[in-house]
This record gives C-alpha cells, structure tokens and sequence, in this order.
C-alpha cells in the first residue's frame, strides 16, 4: 500500500516524459487503430497472461502460498500458458531456457552468498556499527544524510544488481534509520524507487539490456534516449524523499501502519 502512490507518480511522470518527447519530434503511428472488435479479440487473447498477477497476488493475500512460493506458481503457470495454450515455447525450447535461468541464478545467488558472508564479517568485526556511526556523524540533518545515501543508491545501481545491493546496505541502513528517527516503510519505498531507477542506468542496468532486445538496438542507442525519463524518474525520488507523507498516507488510513 506505501507504494500505490508513489508507483502513480512515477508513472505519470514517465507516461508525461514520453507524451512530451512524442509531441516535440512529431511522432505519429503507423498503424491502423484496431476495430472495436480488433480491440476485444485481443482483450480476450491475452486474458490468460492478465490473470497471472491476480493468480500470483490473489494466492499471497488469501494465505495460500508465501511470496517465495508465489515465485514457483508463477514459472509453472507461465510455463504451462507458453506451452499449452499460446504454444510460443515448444518442448525442445525447455533445455535452453533452464540452462540460461540456471546460469543466471548462480550468478545471483553467488552474488548473494558473499553478500551474506560480508554482512555476517561486518557485524563481527563491528564494521556496521562503525558505518552507520560515520553516516550518523557525517551531518547533524537527517534529510541530508537520506539524499546523500539515494546518490550512494544511484551510484550503486549502475554496476550491481538490486538484490546485492539491498544485502550490502541494509544492515548498514537500519541502524542509521534508527538513530534518525526516521519511518523504515517509508524509505522502504525511497529506498526501492533508487533501486528501480538504478536498472535503467549503464553500464550493467538490468531492464537496459530487456529494453534494446525489445527494439532491435544496442544498449548504448538506448542510454542516449533515456536521459529525460532518468531525470523524470530523479525528480520523483527526490519529492517522495521530502514528503514521506506520500509514502505513508495510504496505510495510515488503511490501519495498516
């Protein structure tokens, strides 16, 4: 619920960079608009692709499967929609696609499993507490510490992963959160928005690579073109850094926090 809002504004912000940068080059489509029959033949031929996430949510809330488990109903029922009724992946396509989920995995768990054994080092050797004192002391004001760690964020995000990251910083984050004073769900959300706007950053951002498969380009012709949806996407992390109220409005209100 802390991320209903700020999810809106981040995209209207998008969908109003793209209206804007459509408008000032004069783009225009190519394609006929469907018919109003056109339209709903497609509704109904994607309706068991939008039923995933209702699947997927709708288990969680209702206590039939944790989060974790959501993960493995979601592989199974995609793959069983690609197979049996899309029939876009065939059963010779099953070996290849195991294998490069197989390698990607390892890498992220590998990425993981030495985040774990750094943050296991750092508590032990006090490490953590070291950090955090020096992020504490580094500035009397709270808000400028968080906007000094969103550009640490940043910085990160354009040469790791969200998961590594959140296992790195974490343990050094809660502490400073704690001394601050400062509401964990709502730089939850500050904290997420800076991962997200870290997997459209070169070199190594994440959806830049699913991006460029998407158009038929290289990644650097995409990095040029994302400038203003970067800076869209800043512009909101910085409003949902100064009102956190954004954050945790909904959930008060909802009795949830």
């Amino acid at each position: 619920m802390a991320g209903v809002i700020p999810g809106i504004l981040m995209g209207g912000s998008i969908a109003a960079a793209a209206w804007f940068h459509s408008k000032k080059r004069g783009y225009r489509s190519t394609e006929k608009r469907g018919s109003r029959r056109e339209i709903i033949i497609a509704l109904l031929d994607s309706v068991w692709a939008l039923i995933a996430p209702v699947i997927i949510l709708g288990g969680i809330y209702a206590g039939v499967f944790t989060p974790t488990e959501a993960a493995v109903v979601a592989v199974f029922y995609s793959l069983l929609v690609a197979l049996c009724i899309y029939r876009t992946v065939k059963l010779q396509d099953l070996l290849p696609i195991l294998t490069e989920a197989a390698v990607t995995s390892s890498v992220i768990m590998t990425i993981v499993a030495f985040a774990g054994i750094f943050s296991w080092a750092a508590y032990t050797t006090g490490l953590i507490d070291w950090l955090a004192g020096a992020i504490v002391g580094a500035s009397p004001n709270g808000l400028v510490t968080i906007l000094l760690m969103n550009l640490l964020l940043l910085g990160l995000g354009m040469f790791l992963d969200a998961i590594s990251i959140c296992y790195l910083l974490m343990p050094i984050l809660m502490p400073v959160l704690k001394a601050f004073g400062m509401d964990p769900l709502w730089y939850g959300v500050v904290f997420i928005t800076a991962l997200a706007i870290g997997q459209i950053t070169p070199p190594v951002g994440v959806n830049l690579f699913t991006a460029a498969n998407i158009a038929g380009t290289s990644v650097d012709a995409i990095s040029k073109r994302l400038i203003p949806y970067v800076l869209v996407n800043f512009a909101v992390l910085i409003i949902l850094t100064l009102l956190p109220a954004l954050s945790t409005w909904l959930p008060v209100k909802l009795g949830l926090h």
